[in-house]
This record gives structure tokens, C-alpha cells and sequence, in this order.
């Protein structure tokens, strides 16, 4: 249609300006002149030109007379900045008519702001320094030699940037990478392509935003959170996402998000928080839940299982039971870990954290009252008291009696709480403990439990 080419077209003009500026900028910091004829100009009056340019001083670009005879001044670069934002934001804008009836990517919104970041960059450019060397989207940037492996946020005054940034640039590249993530989730086949471009954006604008300090609000840094977990499960690299969340400290800020959202939010547990009239913001306690359960869906076991660990350690520590309004219960994501667990150790940890939180909650309650808020349902109790046993019998099989021991304990505590139907396996359950006690009584002369804990076990039972 006549936009998508009108589109195209501006597209290409872009391309051709932003690869005269890197000319001009690799001729000046060389020091030389200019040979106009030798550039690919793209303008009548360019190519007509006989005269060279010469460029020398650390002045800006845009002050050369001859530069500014032939291309413009340092106004118009910001002009033309200015409005590859105007127009990036109305093509993603909902109600825009011809994005609509076109169905124009939102990666082609995505270039325009990339553009306008180099522009903003390219007008502070000066004569014989090349500060937008290493910077610029249209080079593909100078990454940071870690980000194959992780984002790294505790590297960040590491990263390599220039002092000509502004909240401007920092802000196109954050758009990007935001608009990426929305055309990636609806087309999944351009998901390495534009998430390792989206990965590249993210760094740069982590770089500009730690330059820029201060003059940055606490919200950017929420946005740079958010937006580096959408890009790690986008690119579905679960070692990647892995080592970001637990070595490049983006769990440690997670975290934090969650603690100033129950801050700002003491009685909200709600899956939305209304701001304002019309803007809905959704509860971060919910939103990482999604993404855990994303990140499982693309088979990114280590970093679903760090996530949904993530929602169970905060949800349990401020009462929590159910996240986005009875969508997720805890059991059924503790459920989700015990599976997604690859080590003995973990698997223990989830029984004995479930063992404690029923503990507490029977403790807290009158007896009249004791289904009332239950962390959790009599069906999510019956399944841990059967998994618990049945887990800890492959122990046995291994020769682990110790966990299975431990195992064993959390079935027989949680036994009470089930329904009558699991209780019937309630003398099975005590049978295959009992021998564990034996077992480990004539190998190493002594119990692992208390004596006081073993008699807890079985006053209840005849």
C-alpha cells in the first residue's frame, strides 16, 4: 500500500543520512579532508559541490560552515530526532487507524527509535573525537563482552558509554526494547533475531542510564527490572536468564520491586492496582508469576523453577495464599518447584517449608476455625503426603535414608490435615518410617530425630 512504501521509503532515507554522519565523523577524527565526490551523497547540491570539506578543531560538527551549507544544522538533527519519536509513538499508538488496517510490526516502531537515538547522539557530535563511536544503534553498539553469558547489574559502571547521552536517548532505547518484546510475543519466529538486538539495547541503555544517575527516576529503574526479565525469557536462553537472575543480580531486584510495591501498597493483595482513572498497573507478585510460568512453557527449567521460587518465598512471607485472585494457589506453584527441582536438597526444602507453613497456620487458628484461609486445599495436601512417601521410598531404593527420614516426617505431619481418603494409607506411611528408624538405629546407634519428635509422630495413631 501507499503508506508501508511511504514507510519503506523514509526507512532508507534514514539509513543513507545516518551513514553520511558516520562518514563525516570517521573522516574528522582522522583529521582530513573531505573529498566530497567520494561520499555517496544525497542531496543534488552535495553532489554538485567541487570544494572539499575540512574539518579540524573539537568543535561540534554541525558549527563546520561547510557541513552545515550542505546538510543543516545541530537544530535540525534534534528536529529530525524529534519527530522519529512522533511518529514511532503513533504507529504503536492503539488507535491508530493505519497501523491497524496495515498490521505494521512493532519492530518497524522499534527502528524508528533506534534512529532517533542516533540522531539525538549524532547532534552532539565534535570534530576530530568520535564520542558516537561504539554508541550508535546502526553500528550495533559496543556490547558489553559478558552479555552472552548474563545481564550483569552489578557490573554496571563497567559498561562502556558516552557522556553525550541524555534522558532522551536513554528513553528511545528503552522504548525499543520494549516494543521488541510485544512483536516477539506475536510472532515467535523472530524471537533470536530481534531478542539479541533487543539484549544489545538494553545493555546500552543500562550504560546511559548509569551515566545519567540522578537525573533518572526510581521508575526507569523499574523499567530496565521488567524489561530485562521480558528480554532474557524472550530469547528463551535459559542458561542466560539463569545467570542474570542469580549471578547478575536481577532476582536481588526483583526482590526489591516486590518489597516497595507491598510499601506502597500495604493493604493491596490484589492482582491490580487502580492508578488514576484509566491506568491499570498489575501486581509484581502476579507479573512474575506469569513470567515463571512463560519461562516453563519455553522449557526453561532453571530459571521457571528460581521464579516460581521467587513468588512462594515472598507470597509465604506476607500471608499470601493465592496469587491473581485465586489463579495460582502456592500449592500449586510449590507443586511446579518440586518437579522442576534437580537436587535432593531442594525437594526437601519445599516438604519442610510446606510442613511449616500448615504447622503455623493450625497453630494460629482456633481448631473450629482451622479450613478458614488455609494456605492450603485438603486435594494440595493429599498430593504431598502421597508425593512426600512416595519420594522418599526412591530415597530409600538410593540408599539416602536420611532425607527420606526427613521426607517421611512431613507425610506423617501432614497426614492429619488430609482427607479421609489419604488417611488410609496412614499405617503404610508409619510402617516404612518406623523401619527407616530401624535402620538407622543399628547402623549408627542413635535416632536422627528427638525423642519428643518421634512420640509427636505417633500420638495421634493407636
Amino acid at each position: 500500500s501507499w503508506y508501508l512504501e511511504q514507510f519503506q521509503n523514509l526507512q532508507k532515507t534514514l539509513e543513507v543520512v545516518l551513514k553520511l554522519f558516520i562518514e563525516l565523523r570517521d573522516y574528522s577524527n582522522k583529521n582530513r579532508e573531505i573529498p566530497v565526490g567520494n561520499l555517496e551523497a544525497f542531496s543534488v547540491k552535495f553532489r554538485s559541490s567541487e570544494e572539499a570539506i575540512i574539518l579540524d578543531g573539537n568543535t561540534l560538527l554541525f558549527e563546520n560552515d561547510s557541513i552545515r551549507n550542505v546538510i543543516g544544522n545541530q537544530k535540525d538533527c534534534v528536529w529530525i530526532a524529534e519527530q522519529l519519536w512522533n511518529i514511532a509513538t503513533q504507529i504503536t499508538s492503539t488507535e491508530c487507524e493505519v497501523t491497524k488496517r496495515l498490521g505494521i510490526p512493532r519492530v518497524h516502531a522499534a527502528e524508528l527509535f533506534l534512529k532517533a537515538h542516533d540522531f539525538a547522539l549524532f547532534s552532539e557530535e565534535e570534530e576530530g573525537v568520535s564520542l558516537t563511536k561504539g554508541h550508535l544503534a546502526c553500528e550495533e553498539f559496543d556490547a558489553s563482552p559478558y552479555l552472552s553469558k548474563l545481564i550483569d547489574f552489578k557490573r554496571l559502571a563497567n559498561l562502556k558509554v558516552t557522556d553525550i547521552c541524555s534522558e532522551f536517548s536513554a528513553q528511545c532505547l528503552l522504548l525499543t526494547v520494549a516494543h521488541v518484546i510485544d512483536d516477539i510475543n506475536d510472532d515467535s519466529t523472530s524471537h533470536k533475531f530481534w531478542g539479541q538486538k533487543a539484549l544489545k539495547c538494553l545493555s546500552a541503555s543500562m550504560a546511559e542510564i548509569q551515566v545519567l544517575g540522578n537525573d533518572m527516576s526510581q521508575q526507569v529503574a523499574e523499567q530496565v527490572t521488567w524489561l530485562a526479565l521480558n528480554v532474557l525469557i524472550a530469547l528463551r536462553d535459559d542458561q542466560l536468564c539463569f545467570n542474570s537472575l542469580t549471578i547478575g543480580d536481577l532476582q536481588s531486584r526483583l526482590k526489591s520491586e516486590l518489597v516497595i510495591h507491598d510499601h506502597d501498597n500495604k493493604t493491596d493483595n490484589e492482582t491490580i492496582s487502580r492508578i488514576g482513572d484509566d491506568k491499570e498497573v498489575v501486581n509484581p507478585l502476579y507479573r512474575v508469576c506469569l513470567l515463571a510460568a512463560k519461562a516453563e512453557s519455553f522449557e526453561m527449567w532453571q530459571s521457571a523453577k528460581n521464579l516460581f521460587s521467587l513468588c512462594v518465598q515472598h507470597a509465604i512471607h506476607k500471608e499470601i495464599f493465592f496469587i491473581g485472585n485465586h489463579e495460582h494457589s502456592i500449592g500449586s506453584i510449590q507443586r511446579k518447584i518440586t518437579h522442576l527441582a534437580s537436587k535432593v536438597d531442594e525437594v526437601v526444602n519445599i516438604f519442610e517449608s510446606i510442613d511449616k507453613l500448615t504447622k503455623r497456620h493450625s497453630l494460629s487458628l482456633p481448631s473450629r476455625n482451622k479450613n478458614a484461609n488455609a494456605p492450603y486445599s485438603k486435594e494440595e495436601l493429599d498430593y504431598f503426603v502421597i508425593e512426600a512417601h512416595n519420594r522418599a521410598i526412591s530415597l530409600l531404593h538410593m540408599g539416602d535414608r536420611l532425607n527420606a527420614e526427613k521426607l517421611l516426617v512431613v507425610a506423617l505431619n501432614l497426614l492429619p490435615s488430609g482427607s479421609k481418603e489419604v488417611g488410609c494409607h496412614g499405617a503404610e506411611i508409619r510402617k516404612v518410617y518406623r523401619g527407616v528408624l530401624e535402620k538407622r538405629s543399628s547402623i549408627d546407634g542413635c535416632l536422627s530425630t528427638s525423642c519428643d519428635n518421634v512420640i509427636s509422630l505417633f500420638a495421634q495413631y493407636p
